[in-house]
């Protein structure tokens, strides 16, 4: 049995509204960008953006469902694509140091949506899931790797990851990066060796 999408709701128009206010957000802010402004720059009616997203919440919502399913592809990907373990693990951190230090990088869009709405707000419980499915792929490649203590380990390798993402602005991008790998293999070694 295929699942409908309700009358009006076109899928490739909905990913549309998402990728414009996901450049729009991750350019400006999410409170800084209005649903005219995204209708404008989407090339579309009022009424197409509202029965999609019926408040600017419910848009908010759809671009970090959006960003975490993507992100968590873009992971699972990489992790894929090595030969061991270790290597697997080392995979994801390395993927994570080479998106902190693109051009386009404006921050974790996670990180800003929890600074720029509050504790209630429903992108805020996107943001835990999101970072809870993180620290599962982290705890899960851990123990494939034989790591000691696989929980503190994936619990130090996601607040160094949460760290670079918060710092790559700050300091250099290119700095965040190298510290990412240096600091992050160090503490896998410590997790394996012996």
């Amino acid at each position: 049995m295929s699942m409908r999408m309700p009358r009006g709701r076109n899928p490739v128009t909905r990913q549309h509204i998402v990728d414009v206010a996901d450049q729009l957000f991750n350019d400006r802010g999410c409170r800084a960008v209005g649903m005219d402004e995204i209708v404008r720059v989407a090339g579309l009616g009022k009424m197409t953006l509202y029965r999609h997203f019926p408040t600017k919440d419910d848009l908010v919502v759809g671009v970090l469902e959006s960003r975490s399913i993507h992100a968590q592809e873009a992971l699972t990907a990489a992790a894929a694509s090595a030969r061991s373990p270790l290597r697997r693990l080392r995979a994801v951190i390395t993927a994570v140091a080479e998106e902190v230090n693109e051009t386009s990088f404006r921050g974790c869009p996670f990180q800003n949506a929890m600074a720029e709405f509050r504790a209630d707000h429903p992108a805020q419980s996107v943001v835990r899931r999101h970072q809870q499915a993180l620290l599962s792929m982290l705890r899960r490649l851990a123990v494939e790797a034989d790591c000691r203590k696989p929980e503190r380990l994936s619990e130090d390798l996601l607040f160094l990851i949460n760290g670079a993402y918060a710092t790559a602005r700050v300091l250099d991008p290119t700095t965040a990066r190298r510290r990412l790998l240096s600091l992050s293999n160090a503490a896998i070694e410590a997790c394996t060796l012996g």
